[in-house]
């Protein structure tokens, strides 16, 4: 899961076929560009649902 802090209207996630990942995004004030935020990720299937 993204860290809902970095829910910006532009992330980018890049995964590799092992599941390991980043998320980065560009931190705005009004006007410009104040900063980046990145986020490891591992992802994996999810469990399967008892039916």
């Amino acid at each position: 899961m993204i860290n809902p802090t970095l829910k910006h209207p532009w992330p980018r996630t890049t995964l590799d076929h092992s599941g390991i990942g980043l998320t980065d995004t560009l931190l705005m004030d009004e006007k410009s560009m104040i900063g980046r935020a990145a986020q490891t990720l591992f992802v994996t299937p999810a469990p399967a649902t008892p039916t």
